[in-house]
């Protein structure tokens, strides 16, 4: 018995230009993640928005904790800082009028250990688009910890339906929809 996604193809990484978000839309992505390029070239994410409207843009914004335990978004694979508090830069990536935002803690992603609540909190309650989740699923209960708690669109979790076991042996596993719904109180 076969079970049905019902979710947008989303495509990132790598997406420099209007022309290179233009062809994953007629490859058939119907939305397209962007990181960098909101600080790198915030006019072509504008025009993006203005061309394709702003369900179709979607910004990833990447977080880690410095040496000092100060969280900072960063771009380029995380290797370049970018200026100014969290609430700052999650607005300013919401001013560009992209239609959700992916928050991304580094420091848990593929951890293993929960969510990093606190930041997803402070950005939940600055922008009004909706945010999906990203780093850190542990296990249903961590994601109905979150969902909640804070108000958000969606969960992301890759580790937790791949690695199982004290050893952590690979295992392609996801929990069946009956559980998801009783577990979430859904219908």
């Amino acid at each position: 018995m076969g079970e049905e996604a019902n979710m947008p193809f989303s495509v990132g990484g790598g997406i420099k230009t209007l022309h290179q978000i233009e062809e994953r839309i007629s490859a058939g992505s119907e939305k397209i993640v962007v990181g960098s390029l909101l600080f790198e070239q915030p006019e072509i994410v504008k025009q993006a928005v203005r061309e394709f409207g702003s369900s179709t843009l979607v910004g990833c914004m990447d977080v880690k904790k410095n040496w000092k335990g100060q969280e900072f978004s960063y771009i380029n694979r995380g290797q370049k800082k970018i200026d100014g508090k969290i609430e700052d830069v999650a607005k300013q990536i919401e001013d560009l009028g992209i239609g959700e935002l992916i928050i991304q803690s580094i420091d848990n992603d593929g951890m293993m250990q929960g969510y990093n609540i606190s930041l997803i909190k402070k950005i939940a309650d600055i922008v009004k688009i909706p945010i999906t989740a990203l780093g850190g699923a542990e296990n249903l209960t961590s994601m109905k910890m979150l969902y909640d708690e804070i108000p958000v669109n969606g969960l992301a979790a890759g580790s937790m339906f791949v690695f199982h076991g004290s050893r952590q042996g690979i295992l392609i596993n996801y929990p069946e929809q009956a559980n998801i719904k009783k577990f979430f109180n859904l219908k």
